[in-house]
């Protein structure tokens, strides 16, 4: 890069907070799957967006699957704004399916 500063990836602002307390594991076959979908769905979440995939996104969640297989019209929809959600919530909602290796187990303590 010419301007000599460093790139940062998009894996890498949504696990910033987590990378402390996650736990270090080889790579799964899944993980690499995760790593090469094609992205057909870009969602804005506070101004950001994020280049996402449909069909994982409807795997996991039934709000998402109503919404690319019934007729609203987000369906066909270049850019899903997403009204109201907190960019750090929807994060680590992402995180839960594309990155669940680096989600915290929930406990008593936290």
């Amino acid at each position: 890069m010419a301007s000599g500063g460093k790139q940062t990836k998009i894996e890498d602002l949504a696990h910033e907070d987590l990378k402390a307390e996650s736990t270090e594991r080889e790579p799964t076959m899944e993980d690499q799957q995760t790593m090469f979908l094609t992205t057909d769905v870009t969602l804005k979440v506070e101004g950001k967006l994020f280049h996402l995939n449909k069909k994982r996104l409807s795997e996991n969640s039934p709000v998402f699957k109503a919404m690319f297989e019934s007729e609203f019209e987000e369906k066909h929809a270049e850019v899903i704004p997403l009204p109201g959600k907190k960019f750090k919530d929807f994060e680590m909602f992402l995180s839960s399916f594309y990155f669940p290796q680096l989600i915290r187990p929930i406990t008593g303590k936290n």
